[in-house]
This record gives C-alpha cells, sequence and structure tokens, in this order.
C-alpha cells in the first residue's frame, strides 16, 4: 500500500469546512472537543514516540506525551491523531478487536513509514496549514527562511513543519533539507526544482557540503541548541551534483534548539526553466500526481 496524499488532503479540508474553520492558528483542541474525543496527556512513553489513539468503551480517544519537544510538536502530534480518527481505515487498522492502544509515529525519522503514518502526517500539514490560508502568508514574505518563520508564526507549527509545507506550496525553486550532525535525513523540494531530474536524486545519508552553512551550523552543537541561523551563497551543484554549475543559491540554516537537528532552505531564484537547459519532451515518467509537493518523504513534526 502507498500512502493516499490526495485522500489525506480532502479529508483535512473537509473537516475545516464541516467545523467552519476559516483562520489561523487552527485550534486543534476546539476540534477534539466537537468530536468529542476523550484527550489524556502520559508521561510513559516509548522514546521519540509522542502520540497514541485508543478506544475507552465505546469512545475513541487520543494520547499525547509530556515530552513532547515544543508546544508547537505537541500541536503537531495532536494534528496527526486526528488524522488517524478522521482518515478512512486508520482506526480499524490500528484498533482491531482487542486492542485497546495504539502509538503512532508522529515525525518520525525512519527511512521508510507506515503509510498510515504518511496519511496522518499529510492530514496533520493540511489541517494546520490550509492551502488557502497559508498562500497569502507566504507571498507577503521574502523568499526562503523568511516565509517559513512567517508560515510558522502564524499557522503555529515547527519550522520544520512550515518548511515541507512552504515547498509544497511556492511556486520558487526551493529545496529543503533536516540534516542530523551534518547528515541529510530527508529532502523537500519545490514542484519549480522538482522539474528539474537531477533535482531528484535521493541524498539521504549523505554529508552536507563541507563549506556550507548547515555544516558550520552542524559543528557547533551550542548554536544548533540555540536556535542560531547562517546564511551563505553557494552553487547548486554543491547540493546536487548534476545541477547546472553556475546556478546560485542562497542558503539558509537554522538550529532547531534541543531537537538537535538544523533546518535548511536552498533558493535558487536564478535557476532557468527546465524548457531553457533541457528538451521540454525530457522525463522519467514517473513524476507524482501532485508534482508541487513532490517530496516524497513527509517528516513534520
Amino acid at each position: 500500500m502507498t500512502a493516499r496524499e490526495f485522500l489525506a488532503r480532502k479529508t483535512a479540508r473537509g473537516v475545516l469546512e464541516e467545523l467552519a474553520i476559516v483562520s489561523l492558528p487552527v485550534n486543534v483542541m476546539d476540534i477534539v472537543a466537537r468530536r468529542s474525543l476523550l484527550f489524556e496527556e502520559n508521561a510513559n512513553f516509548p522514546p521519540m514516540v509522542f502520540g497514541a489513539v485508543f478506544r475507552g468503551g465505546d469512545t475513541f480517544g487520543l494520547m499525547v506525551s509530556k515530552d513532547c519537544f515544543s508546544d508547537h510538536h505537541r500541536r503537531f502530534t495532536i494534528a496527526h491523531e486526528l488524522g488517524h480518527y478522521h482518515l478512512p481505515d486508520h482506526l480499524e487498522r490500528l484498533l482491531p478487536h482487542g486492542c485497546d492502544i495504539a502509538v503512532s509515529l508522529a515525525g518520525n525519522f525512519r527511512s521508510s513509514k507506515d503509510p498510515f503514518e504518511i496519511e496522518a502526517d499529510i492530514f496533520a500539514n493540511e489541517l494546520l496549514m490550509p492551502e488557502k490560508l497559508a498562500r497569502p502568508i507566504m507571498k507577503s514574505s521574502a523568499a526562503g527562511l523568511p516565509a517559513v518563520y512567517a508560515l510558522a508564526d502564524a499557522c503555529e507549527t515547527s519550522l520544520s513543519s512550515a518548511a515541507v509545507r512552504y515547498a509544497a506550496l511556492t511556486d520558487d525553486p526551493i529545496a529543503v533539507l533536516l540534516t542530523n550532525n551534518g547528515v541529510i535525513e530527508w529532502v523537500a523540494r519545490s514542484g519549480a526544482l522538482w522539474q528539474h531530474p537531477w533535482a531528484r536524486a535521493n541524498r539521504k545519508k549523505d554529508w552536507a557540503p563541507r563549506g556550507s552553512a548547515t555544516k558550520q551550523l552542524a559543528n557547533d552543537i551550542p548554536r544548533v541548541h540555540a536556535g542560531e541561523t547562517a546564511t551563505t551563497s553557494c552553487l547548486m551543484c554543491e547540493w546536487f551534483a548534476d545541477a547546472p554549475p553556475a546556478v546560485e543559491v542562497q542558503e539558509d540554516a537554522v538550529g532547531l534548539g534541543s531537537f538537535g537537528r538544523v533546518l535548511t532552505v536552498l533558493h535558487a531564484p536564478d535557476l532557468p526553466d527546465v524548457d531553457d537547459v533541457v528538451d521540454s519532451d525530457v522525463g522519467d515518467g514517473d513524476d507524482p500526481p501532485d508534482w508541487r509537493s513532490a517530496m516524497r518523504t513527509y517528516r513534520l513534526d
């Protein structure tokens, strides 16, 4: 089974429409209450697991760890569990007969993830940052990290979650990366970047370039924990080996505090259109259905 992205986003939009939610930030606890769901916070979750769905008699409920990294991480976890509640087949899969609780892997860094967990992440992403409300915020901000900050502030989400949403919606050639100790854990690409075949290379487990701002931060853990930023200009081919050699890119990197990762936004405003560098019929035939959100990984915390 593969994750049903269209269904997950459509379901989230349906919840927003049904409950007449038309402003930001989306109040996830209000949705919990209006769905008459039980809610608990618990300190006894396994390491790096932060949410669960459970059954209390004939009523379903959501459980959230007291060890969430931040209030924004907690909000995303609740939204993820709401995804499990609303999405078709999820409760039947997670809570079969005789099972009263199921932990889930919102914001997990595994190289592969259960499609149901990916769908719940996508649902949460759409619920907290609906397109029609997120786009005006992005357009009123400078491209790159400033737009990510603006989206995170308005939607009360983490920077990494906002960055993935930004990559999905922007018309600019953008790449967003998350690194741990200088090693790339995931890459999200905007549609304008995804059109270039060289940008589709999977860089998971690769090192950030030696002279990059990302690498500078990764080598200074106190700066990462302090949430400091670093900016530099570089060449796209330093990040994607087959990129045109002369394309400059702005690199903005920010430490994510106690989470220990570095979030990086690459913006290449002068990247030529794909038709200017390759024949118009070039393509590998595997473009995703919604090419604007061509990430193929959904790490959202």
